[in-house]
């Protein structure tokens, strides 16, 4: 069912339980925004999407990314009664946390130097970012918020870091104040994925292209590092991917096939220099390999 609706003078027509957030960024109308993520349920903790909305002859103002789309309302996302609200909600999260980039960000678009209210010199802007991806798409809840009024913080169990922690990184990659850092909550060592195309000198993500000249050239997952391998849960690349090209069931496959002619380059099967241990390769950083000195090169 789609639903009619008019946001900043467009007349739009969307999926019912849509909220004005999602209906918004279909029309390419910005509405900012701290605590949302389009791959988590909507928290409403920041304020920020305040939007004016109006029905019936009379206005109230709410959260964009909770309030769900209704017959008939005119909204408007930057009416001076929603910059007004708007700016009030930003100068008390510059308050809490004055050298967040991001918060800092959001004051300059709304033209605000400086806040009214006492300064906090807080990290954490208790958006709960990091909560509801581990909870909802990691499966995990290593963290979670504890205390009430001015002491809430994000916080593992006990304020000890967690054996339960994957060491994923995806609250880190959500919190908009890069005040979550992953070897503060993982208790065992966190070790990036080495890329085995440039000899183990550089880092590659879960999802990759194995190089440069790969053929098909197509991304692959690896199975053994992929959360939802390792626990069934996650999916947002497979939610998200605009081609719709991911498939976890896919599997490996070996292929027969009839060609006319086969051009065959073994290459070469690699020195181990550490067989020559006069050298000190391994000991030494600047001791490398020809083929690691050519990945550096490149």
């Amino acid at each position: 069912m789609m639903i009619d609706l008019t946001i900043d003078g467009q007349p739009l027509k969307v999926e019912e339980g849509s909220t004005i957030l999602q209906a918004a960024e279909r029309v390419g109308i910005k509405i900012p925004t701290l605590c949302y993520h389009k791959a988590l349920s909507p928290y409403g903790a920041c304020r920020i999407c305040l939007v004016e909305i109006g029905r019936n002859g009379r206005s109230q103002i709410q959260a964009s990314c909770q309030y769900r789309v209704q017959s008939g309302i005119v909204v408007r996302t930057s009416s001076e009664r929603v910059i007004r609200t708007r700016k009030i909600m930003v100068e008390l999260l510059l308050a809490r946390c004055p050298n967040s980039k991001r918060i800092r960000e959001l004051a300059d678009e709304l033209g605000i130097k400086e806040t009214r209210f006492p300064k906090k010199d807080e990290d954490c802007l208790l958006c709960g970012l990091c909560v509801r991806m581990c909870e909802e798409r990691m499966g995990k809840s290593t963290i979670g918020f504890a205390n009430r009024g001015i002491a809430r913080e994000v916080i593992p169990p006990f304020k000890e870091r967690s054996e339960v922690c994957l060491g994923c990184g995806s609250c880190e990659f959500v919190c908009p104040t890069e005040a979550i850092k992953p070897e503060d909550i993982c208790k065992k060592e966190i070790v990036p994925i080495a890329s085995e195309f440039d000899e183990n000198l550089s880092h590659r993500s879960v999802i990759y292209i194995p190089f440069p000249q790969a053929i098909p050239n197509k991304a692959v997952i690896d199975e053994e590092n992929c959360i939802h391998f390792l626990t069934d849960k996650c999916e947002v690349c497979k939610e998200f991917c605009e081609a719709d090209a991911i498939d976890f069931d896919q599997k490996e496959e070996v292929l027969n096939l009839e060609v006319g002619a086969v051009i065959l380059a073994p290459g070469f099967e690699e020195f181990d220099a550490r067989l020559k241990g006069e050298f000190g390769y391994g000991i030494y950083s600047n001791v490398v390999t020809s083929i690691e000195f050519e990945r550096i090169l490149s």
